[in-house]
């Protein structure tokens, strides 16, 4: 899917390449995702991750089964609800990663502790897609980020401001972060044009 193409690729944009694919880094990549929903994303990241990295951090903020029908509806959330949390934590553990999945409300949850969370190399933004939580998920990535850390949007709707992530990434000075809109732009029934967004610091 082009969608982890884009992914991966802005994933390894934020990586340290060695001249020698076969001599890994001895040290830490630290990926920070909103949204973990089933895993499957992550799971992706991690692999891409571990090809040049010999030690992966993952953290995973999301809702999981607490999720109630207020949330789902509030959060254009997918199309069914995301599984339990350690179901999840159960998948990615075998991956070898070192694996922190954070149950609850991004917007609280990260409010909690973010100043115990280390900077990271990657941010994937794609948890609730209410304005308010693309925001908020925007304001506490930039408090982690590095000169080096790449941020992923997901679901910039071309067509759409009362959800998804353009009314913030329209917001996004200019003068201090690069703003790369990435190809394809797909279609979707309920939403229009959509494509992915990556961020950076200039």
């Amino acid at each position: 899917m082009k969608r982890y193409d884009n992914i991966i690729s802005q994933l390894k944009g934020a990586m340290y390449l060695p001249p020698d694919k076969d001599d890994v880094v001895h040290g830490w990549l630290h990926i920070l995702e909103f949204g973990t929903y089933d895993g499957r994303s992550a799971i992706k990241m991690i692999e891409a991750a571990a090809d040049i990295y010999e030690n992966v951090l993952y953290y995973g903020v999301d809702l999981f089964s607490t999720m109630t029908l207020d949330d789902f509806e509030k959060e254009i959330s997918k199309s069914v609800r995301p599984p339990p949390r350690e179901e999840v934590r159960k998948l990615l553990s075998q991956t070898g990663a070192t694996i922190m999945l954070l149950q609850g409300d991004s917007k609280t949850i990260m409010s909690a502790l973010i100043h115990a969370i280390p900077l990271m190399d990657f941010i994937f933004i794609d948890g609730g897609h209410s304005l308010e939580t693309v925001k908020s998920d925007w304001a506490f990535a930039r408090l982690l980020m590095h000169r080096n850390t790449r941020v992923l949007f997901d679901d910039y709707y071309l067509e759409k401001k009362d959800c998804g992530c353009k009314v913030t990434v329209d917001g996004i000075d200019r003068r201090d972060y690069i703003v790369e809109p990435l190809l394809p732009i797909e279609e979707f029934p309920k939403t229009g044009p959509m494509q992915m967004i990556n961020v950076r610091l200039k």
